[in-house]
């Protein structure tokens, strides 16, 4: 589903929480569901505080936010549209431009809620989904399973919490240790 990814406000002090409550607020005009991008812990394990959105923030101390509205390496009106909307949805929050944005078809408007990886595979094989990307999902519910080449199920992936999946990755065959879905 098309979504915003808020990056962690790090560091402590004087205009931090405005600066992350001002980045809510724009995002939430996009017409998106909205994340925040991994726990903080995660967040620097895997370096997103150097990421360009994550150094602007972090660093700079400025508004900054990615949209993640279409699949990878493929461009499609449709997304191109959902992208379009949502901007000047930001930017009318901004006062930049008169336009708002509607609440996109499949937001999921609960919150606050952050982007996390989902299953790992102990296996390798083809990735077959059971859900769609944004439906709820119950702690112990299969959202996945990883079949053999033959069609036999070799693995089900299970949710860990209450969830919804985000995105499917852009290829059906997983390898061992590959976590499925963002979450």
């Amino acid at each position: 589903i098309p979504y915003v990814i808020l990056d962690r406000v790090l560091k402590d002090g004087a205009g931090s929480s405005e600066l992350e409550a001002e980045m809510w607020r724009v995002a939430e005009q996009t017409g998106l569901t909205v994340v925040s991008d991994f726990t903080a812990a995660n967040y620097r394990r895997k370096g997103l505080d150097t990421s360009l959105p994550g150094a602007v923030v972090n660093h700079l101390g400025r508004m900054a936010m990615t949209l993640e509205v279409g699949p990878c390496r493929t461009l499609l009106p449709t997304a191109v549209n959902i992208m379009t909307d949502s901007v000047m949805g930001a930017l009318g929050a901004l006062h930049m431009v008169k336009e708002s944005a509607a609440a996109h078809s499949t937001r999921v408007g609960i919150g606050p809620l952050r982007r996390e990886g989902g299953p790992v595979t102990s296996t390798e094989g083809l990735l077959v989904p059971r859900c769609k990307p944004g439906d709820a999902l119950e702690a112990g519910q299969v959202l996945g399973e990883v079949r053999s080449l033959e069609g036999g199920i070799k693995e089900l992936l299970r949710a860990e919490g209450a969830c919804f999946v985000l995105a499917w990755p852009d290829y059906n065959y997983v390898k061992e240790g590959f976590s499925v879905a963002t979450l």
